[in-house]
């Protein structure tokens, strides 16, 4: 007798017992699905095994011979084990959509859970294996229209090979919203007539009464705008991408007749006093507001020099704050914008928490503004924002602040609508960005995964 090795749904081999015994007796350890339960007379027969669970299964089966005469007391028993492999499955691929919309270059994360003997796993991208990408998940740090296409993740053990479902990325969304007259409004590109409805948004909030295909805004756009549209359909509505604009700057726009082929447009205005400002941008737009001419005319060698100058001759605070008020793009009004770089949520004297607006915050935040003993937080699947526990007495959160921080860090990421959202967390000290890495891409360890619910900041009560 040998042992026997399966896979989940195959069939033992036939055992015939064979000896000087009058008959046999067989039991099965009850760990094997399919095995006969009980005492068991005769011969081990085909019997189809299952094993449901994530681990392989084992069954030790006891022979016994039986004598009828009694003189016969001698009954040495034989073993041998079934042992039975699990299947090979898929239990789970995130992101759950089968479709994600990219909106500009953005972090995409995917991962697979799966079981089975001795499994290996190839990420494929438009049918074609993906060179190297044989883990769990699947991370494009920066996604462009270059990645747009469809992927899958292929399984294999010794039990099989499985294929996932699809997942495509889509950059369609990113074409819905267009701006132009200099930035002074934004509109849906509807030329295909696909959309009938509208709501826009400014920094995730509807805006009240904007329900036009185009938004214009008194003083210039100035935030993060998207559209809520609907289609031709009358059920289906999808979300554009975020279009951001900061209105940092003076500009005079100007709207001159449309003129002939050839024809010349002289437009004079007049600089502000020396000083003031380094550069004027002239952008030129046709009458469909599409920008033709960009150009940045520069101040002379001469005027930066002067300003130089009076920057050396600052001798004291207050001409330090004379100086500021002149000169407007001055490193001293940038490092005070600094402070207002993040989201800030005093918490105690001992916790503090900062959450990004962008990219560029995520990195500031994460790299250069957190300590080693402070906790971080993302959204593990999902494009979100970076949220940072400031930890200013070095001690261990409780399980609120981290329920909190996670749940915050659910909030502000795309999975905002969902529930049961996995957030990793970690310190600082294990999270560090990989040289010539985009702005906000990190990778980290160390971390652990809390299934949070989003948390509004505004229903969050401080005692």
């Amino acid at each position: 007798m040998q042992n026997d090795t399966l896979c989940s749904g195959e069939q033992t081999k036939a055992v015939d017992f064979t000896g000087e015994a009058d008959f046999y007796e067989w039991t099965a350890t009850a760990t094997v699905s399919g095995l006969p339960t009980g005492i068991q007379t005769g011969n081990f027969g085909n019997y189809t095994v299952t094993n449901t669970t994530s681990n392989t299964t084992k069954s030790i089966i006891t022979v016994t011979p039986k004598f009828l005469e009694s003189r016969k007391e001698c009954e040495t028993s034989q073993l041998f084990e079934i042992v039975v492999y699990p299947e090979t499955i898929i239990r789970s691929l995130l992101p759950a959509a089968n479709t994600l919309s990219i909106c500009g270059k953005e972090e995409v994360r995917m991962e697979v859970s799966a079981s089975g003997k001795d499994i290996v796993y190839q990420w494929y991208f438009n049918g074609e294996p993906i060179l190297g990408e044989q883990n769990t998940y699947f991370l494009i740090p920066s996604a462009s229209e270059l990645n747009m296409g469809e992927y899958y993740v292929e399984v294999s053990g010794v039990c099989g090979k499985v294929k996932s479902r699809t997942i495509r990325l889509d950059a369609g969304n990113v074409k819905i919203l267009v701006d132009y007259w200099n930035k002074d409004e934004i509109l849906v590109n509807n030329s295909s007539r696909q959309y009938i409805a509208f709501q826009w948004y400014k920094n995730e909030v509807a805006v009240p009464g904007a329900t036009k295909g185009s938004y214009r805004e008194k003083g210039g756009l100035h935030g993060c705008y998207s559209v809520e549209v609907m289609l031709s359909d009358g059920k289906t509505k999808i979300f554009s991408c975020e279009r951001c604009f900061d209105k940092t700057k003076n500009s005079i726009s100007l709207y001159p007749n449309p003129v002939k082929a050839g024809e010349m447009i002289k437009v004079r205005f007049g600089l502000p006093p020396n000083g003031y400002v380094n550069f004027v941008s002239v952008e030129m737009y046709n009458a469909v507001g599409q920008e033709i001419i960009k150009k940045n005319i520069v101040k002379t060698q001469s005027e930066i020099d002067r300003i130089k100058e009076r920057i050396e001759n600052c001798q004291s605070i207050d001409n330090l704050i004379l100086l500021k008020s002149f000169h407007k793009t001055d490193l001293s009004k940038k490092q005070g914008s600094e402070k207002k770089l993040f989201r800030i949520i005093p918490i105690s004297n001992e916790w503090e928490i900062l959450i990004g607006r962008s990219s560029k915050e995520n990195d500031i935040l994460t790299c250069k503004t957190a300590k080693p003993d402070d906790y971080w937080f993302h959204s593990r699947v999902f494009k979100g924002t970076h949220v940072v526990l400031r930890n200013f007495m070095k001690k261990k959160p409780s399980e609120e602040m981290i329920k909190l921080c996670c749940g915050l860090a659910a909030f502000y990421s795309k999975a905002k609508n969902s529930t049961n959202v996995p957030v990793d967390y970690t310190q600082i000290r294990y999270v560090r960005k990989p040289r010539g890495a985009a702005a906000g891409f990190v990778v980290y360890t160390n971390q652990k995964t809390y299934y949070a619910d989003p948390i509004d900041i505004r229903d969050v009560k401080f005692s």
